[in-house]
């Protein structure tokens, strides 16, 4: 397959796996989840920009590129957000919620808030 091909196809099964994928999870049982596939779906197109990075450099350097602003300010919390969810099962530098796209991006506790269905919109957006 040549490189234009294997792009084709690669950003089908990203569509269809991730972008159709992740709206089924922003309910209360799966918000948490959404999350986390929006990192990795994050994390996977940042591989796709600059795969001789390492993992945390291409995923911030996606989110700086392609992530609207404030989101390239907080490249490295968004990382250690990735981490924390992924192999802690935690929230991280953020409070996370979900139906509350009133509180995006706004303080709380000294933490940003994370809405779910606004943070997957920016991955829709970005991609």
């Amino acid at each position: 397959m040549n490189t234009k091909g294997l792009v084709k196809v690669v950003a089908a099964n990203f569509s269809r796996i991730y972008l159709g994928g992740i709206p089924s999870l922003l309910n209360d049982d799966g918000a948490f989840l959404s999350f986390i596939c929006t990192l990795t779906a994050t994390e996977a197109l940042g591989g796709f920009l600059s795969p001789k990075l390492q993992n945390g450099p291409r995923f911030k350097t996606f989110i700086q590129r392609y992530f609207p602003d404030p989101y390239p300010a907080q490249a490295d919390a968004l990382w250690k957000l990735r981490n924390a969810a992924v192999h802690g099962f935690s929230t991280g530098p953020y409070k996370l919620t979900h139906h509350n796209s009133h509180l995006h991006l706004t303080q709380d506790g000294g933490l940003m808030v994370l809405n779910a269905e606004d943070f997957y919109a920016t991955l829709v957006s970005s991609s």
